[in-house]
């Protein structure tokens, strides 16, 4: 047929399914049929992250990345976590968050005006104590915002924000 291109396929030599011939299912390599490489790039993707775990190469990455960031010598962070229970300084809650199929760490909570350590946080801690400026006054204000809601009665009632304790 004329104007009709045909396409290629490429089976993956781990998984064995056979896709497009294209760089979104194959990364690119110079010697691999049609330029590309002999598995998908989930097989791949796969590999790589469980021979990144195995090796020990994902403590010894966070290991120096607390030294470098928090000043932390090798031991002090899992020192700190075991004595939080490993759980948040704030919530009492593990990490739960997933990054790339591993389970997040506990952030290290710190002041930014000084950089002295205050503890490990969970991501949503950490979070909302930086959305918040680090700043007491406005995290008390959200509370007695959210206790006046929780002690309203009626959903459609909006207390006024001098009932807050806050100016307009």
């Amino acid at each position: 047929m004329i104007g009709m291109k045909e396409t290629l396929k490429k089976t993956c030599t781990k998984c064995g399914d056979e896709k497009e011939a294209v760089t979104d299912n194959f990364a690119p390599r110079k010697e691999g049929k049609y330029g590309l490489r002999n598995e998908c790039r989930e097989c791949r993707k796969a590999y790589n992250r469980d021979r990144y775990t195995m090796s020990g190469k994902r403590d010894k990455v966070h290991s120096d990345r607390m030294m470098r960031e928090h000043g932390l010598k090798p031991g002090e962070y899992e020192a700190q976590a075991a004595k939080q229970g490993h759980v948040c300084a704030v919530c009492g809650n593990p990490e739960v968050n997933v990054i790339r199929g591993g389970k997040c760490r506990l952030a290290v909570d710190h002041n930014h005006k000084t950089g002295r350590r205050r503890g490990l946080l969970c991501v949503r801690c950490n979070t909302a104590l930086g959305l918040l400026n680090e700043d007491p006054t406005i995290l008390m204000k959200a509370v007695v915002y959210l206790q006046t809601w929780a002690a309203s009665t009626t959903i459609q009632t909006t207390p006024s924000l001098t009932s807050l304790g806050t100016s307009t």
